[in-house]
């Protein structure tokens, strides 16, 4: 049966197994959200393999969406089995203190701290587990261990046995629409909970004899050690991105640059230094006039090669599979076969890893992938007006742009126009640096001299690309607004750019013969959509209360009838040094998602980090009319913000302001008075928005002495939403604090697993208590409430 399936539709072939990766790929959609019995599914697959079977000598046609249709139920079925964990997994301790035994499997990432520390952080795949003095009990699953360690202890290696006492804990990100799920992509690598561990309470066993790994690691950090010491801390540091991924060393202003200009990519190992690397070989081979086969052998070697010399990282390992995929199409003459090739190399991904479908990387790698297989020829076709080289330049971005459209307004709310001129002066450029940069640390390695003047051409072209950038990425227009589409705008989107490119079914009109036969309906069809399009972004909306999720902190935004925004506190990493900007990375991108792109008034009710620290970074990435600040010492977050705010007005918070935007009225209920004071959260400022019935009380970190203030200094504290102040501590929402405010709803801003033990339960019985609904952001993740005035609705991000 198989083989007259085969026979029968070997021209269609290629459709064939695109059409099954689809319909693997909507099981996986699906399965992601079914809740049913799983052993319907199975009986389900029994009876559609069945029905195949039977209609493959009857009519073959119907075998085939019947075949489609066994690979979607399968898509669910693989899904579900890859989500569940094993009842030994280590994440079912979480909470507890133990000792984990197990083997260390990845290369230790070191960093220095201060006063002769280290931080290492550790995978350990655990195979053992103790709780005091107990038995070990069998354990599966890995965990990351974060160790503090004296700069000259130990560091284990891959491939050590390791014994290591700490708390574990769950896994936890920053749940929030658009953000990228940390979460999912560790238990995508098999880790599915943390550990720290203090300096002296880890034991190491060595490994028999070194792992290949660690031997790699060591001659990648000897050729990094070889960058930094030829070229400047700043090129260097680019190098080493381009060549293996990374932005550590690189400045954020750059980085910001090369995103503006669409070409960030290039500072992580992916498709396209896969395909460059490939390029090098297939054009040496060309040069030497061998056969195909033979280059495409080499060039497959020179891939491995590379992708392990990167250090196998999930995005490499992807991108090193399409490679060899499309290489293996061209090794046996089938390159007319690239949409099957591509769609084949999909399937094999998603069938070990299934949750590779939400993965941002694997997203944008195989939709660009896509956009050149489907839509770069036609593309060429349309712009060979222009020079040809300009326009298979423009054509190669323009294709990859338009494929990967709805996840770059998802996750980027931006498209880059700059991208075009980019591609065609700096990608060249920036190619020519990654092969004269592999060459000058290869030749280095055995003549040092050379190697050394290779990797200061890098390091002036280098310069030269930072300037170009530079530039480009300050052009008016550089870059323009994407709004998020979600799933049904994507699918509607990609049906129509289809139809455009004439990918439609053979009875359906393409664009040029719908305009021909139909001019007047085609005119006043396109003249409805745009009055009605217009009509839609210019009704006003309902008033939005949104609680962000910035962990252990407090961020809140309130977007008014006609998009006006008021963002109170900005949230801010605490804890020891890291280089998470919780305003870059969490803050912005959550106004961007729901298109703010101007911020009337950021409301700092204090300069405490968890509050104020992300503020800098939200200044210095969208406008900020007015700031507004409680009358206390600046502390360094505060300065820094004030740093970047050069064109905002800075206002001092006194009791009594009243700001009103659409109707949404803003009142300062509390605010330290008299003489500047040192910082600290009894000089909170307290914030009520009010719009019709409903009203939100924002707290910042009011204590009980606050409150009581406030008590004595207001006539009417009642609020239909409040906002716990400081994270749901002890020292906070006394009772008759919430019998003044009768809230129907309390938010509580707060970490996951964080260190002060927030909420504390006695705040959460006095909520019970009243019959007060809590919501939490380490539980739901982002809360959002919605209101008309009359009506109010809440929404989670987490349901």
């Amino acid at each position: 049966m198989g083989l007259r399936l085969a026979v029968q539709y070997r021209v269609n072939r290629p459709n064939l197994i695109v059409v099954l990766t689809v319909a693997f790929a909507g099981g996986i959609w699906l399965g992601s959200l079914y809740f049913g019995s799983l052993g319907f599914l199975y009986g389900s697959a029994a009876v559609l393999i069945s029905a195949a079977l039977w209609y493959s000598f009857r009519r073959p046609k119907a075998a085939v969406w019947l075949l489609a249709a066994v690979f979607f139920v399968c898509g669910m079925i693989r899904f579900i089995h890859s989500e569940a964990l094993s009842p030994l997994d280590i994440s079912q301790y979480a909470g507890r203190q133990g000792t984990v035994v197990g083997e260390i499997a990845a290369v230790p990432q070191v960093t220095k701290l201060d006063e002769g520390k280290i931080k290492v952080k550790y995978v350990l795949a655990v195979r053992k587990i103790r709780f005091g003095k107990a038995a070990e009990t069998a354990t599966t699953g890995s965990v990351i261990v974060s160790s503090r360690q004296a700069e000259n202890s130990y560091i284990g290696k891959y491939g050590d046995m390791a014994a290591m006492s700490g708390k574990i804990v769950s896994l936890h990100g920053y749940n929030n629409p658009g953000q990228f799920n940390s979460v999912a992509a560790l238990q995508r690598q098999g880790i599915t909970a943390r550990m720290t561990v203090e300096s002296g309470s880890s034991r190491f066993q060595k490994a028999e004899a070194p792992h290949w790994q660690n031997k790699v690691a060591q001659w990648r950090d000897s050729v990094i050690a070889q960058i930094q010491t030829v070229l400047p801390a700043g090129n260097g540091a680019i190098l080493v991105g381009t060549l293996f991924g990374g932005y550590s060393g690189i400045t954020p202003q750059v980085i910001a640059d090369f995103a503006t200009t669409g070409i960030v990519h290039i500072l992580s190992v992916s498709g396209s230094h896969i395909a460059l690397v490939a390029g090098v070989i297939l054009w040496l081979g060309s040069r030497l006039k061998l056969r195909q086969g033979i280059v495409a052998f080499f060039a497959g070697f020179s891939i491995l090669f590379y992708s392990v010399f990167a250090g196998l990282t999930p995005p490499v390992i992807r991108s090193a599979v399409m490679g060899l995929t499309a290489l293996a199409a061209m090794g046996f003459a089938r390159e007319k076969d690239a949409p099957a090739a591509l769609a084949l190399a999909g399937l094999s991904m998603l069938v070990v890893q299934p949750g590779l479908i939400y993965d941002i990387s694997f997203q944008l790698s195989f939709g660009s992938t896509a956009g050149l297989v489907y839509l770069y020829p036609k593309t060429v076709g349309r712009l060979l007006f222009l020079p040809r080289w300009i326009a298979e330049a423009l054509a190669v971005t323009l294709s990859a742009q338009l494929a990967v459209l709805p996840f770059l307004a998802w996750y980027f709310n931006s498209f880059s126009l700059s991208s075009f001129i980019a591609n065609i002066i700096v990608v060249p450029i920036i190619e020519a640096v990654v092969v004269l940069g592999l060459a000058g640390v290869l030749i280095g390695s055995i003549l040092s001299v050379p190697g050394k003047i290779i990797l200061v051409l890098c390091s002036l072209l280098i310069g030269l690309i930072v300037q170009i950038v530079t530039v480009l990425a300050a052009l008016p227009g550089s870059a323009v607004y994407l709004p998020p589409i979600g799933l049904a705008g994507g699918m509607v989107y990609y049906l129509f750019v289809g139809w455009l490119y004439g990918y439609q079914p053979r009875r359906f009109p393409g664009l040029s013969e719908l305009v021909r036969r139909w001019p007047k309906s085609s005119a006043g069809f396109i003249a409805a959509a745009i009055v009605l399009f217009t009509g839609y972004i210019c009704y006003p909306a309902a008033v939005a209360v949104h609680f962000i999720d910035v962990g252990q902190g407090d961020a809140t935004l309130i977007t008014t009838p006609h998009g006006r925004s008021v963002l109170v506190d900005t949230g801010g990493s605490l804890g020891e040094s890291t280089d998470f900007d919780v305003g870059a990375r969490v803050v912005v991108p959550y106004l961007k998602h729901y298109g703010v792109r101007q911020v009337d008034y950021l409301v700092l009710t204090h300069g405490h980090q968890d509050h104020a620290g992300g503020a800098a970074s939200v200044v210095a990435a969208i406008p900020v009319r007015n700031v507004m600040l409680s009358r206390e010492d600046y502390s360094p977050a505060v300065q820094s913000m004030l740093h970047a705010a050069k064109n905002s007005t800075i206002i001092p918070i006194y009791k009594g302001q009243q700001i009103v935007l659409d109707g949404v009225r803003l009142d300062i209920l509390h605010a330290a008075e008299g003489a500047i004071v040192r910082t600290g959260n009894e000089v909170s400022s307290v914030v009520r928005a009010s719009y019709g019935s409903h009203s939100f009380l924002i707290t910042g970190d009011l204590e009980a002495q606050g409150e009581m203030a406030m008590l004595a200094g207001n006539d009417s504290l009642a609020a239909t939403v409040l906002k716990v102040g400081h994270h749901g501590s002890k020292t906070a929402s006394t009772i008759p604090f919430l019998q003044a405010i009768d809230p129907k709803y309390a938010v509580i801003s707060v970490g996951s697993n964080n260190r002060f033990g927030h909420p504390h339960p006695d705040v959460l019985e006095r909520f019970v208590s009243r019959d007060i609904s809590v919501l939490r952001t380490d539980l739901q993740g982002a809360i959002v409430f919605y209101s008309d005035g009359s009506e109010l609705a809440v929404r989670t991000f987490v349901r």
